[in-house]
Formats: structure tokens, sequence, C-alpha cells
């Protein structure tokens, strides 16, 4: 179990919830930032591209599932 969930399940209350979602996103943020910053320092202009239409064709794959019943 992840520290997220952790801090979701006890969360009763939505000022809890909201002040637990900022280091969460942040987290998450840094990640991103970090991983692009990385890649665009030691690959090619297509690597960059590559890990882009990556993290889209997952974020459609995502939407789709969400909305579209199978």
């Amino acid at each position: 179990m992840t520290l997220r969930n952790i801090w979701l399940q006890f969360s009763h209350v939505f000022f809890a919830l909201c002040l637990c979602s900022i280091p969460l996103g942040l987290g998450a943020g840094s990640v991103d930032a970090t991983l692009n910053n990385y890649v665009a320092l030691h690959y090619k202009a297509r690597h960059m591209i590559w890990l882009t239409n990556k993290f889209f064709s997952g974020f459609l794959l995502y939407l789709c599932n969400l909305y579209i019943k199978w």
C-alpha cells in the first residue's frame, strides 16, 4: 500500500483531503519534470517525442476506459 493510499484512506474530512493532495501533486510533478529534463539533456528529440506520445496514449486509454462502457 502506498503512502497516497494511506493518506486518502484516513482523510474523512474534505479539508484534510485537500491538504494531503498538495504534497502528492508536488511529488508527482517533480518526478515528471525530472524525467523530462533528463531525457531532454541526454537523448535526442525523437526520444522526447516518444516519451510524450506514450504518456498521451496512456491518458487517452484511461479516458476511454472511464467514459466508454465496454
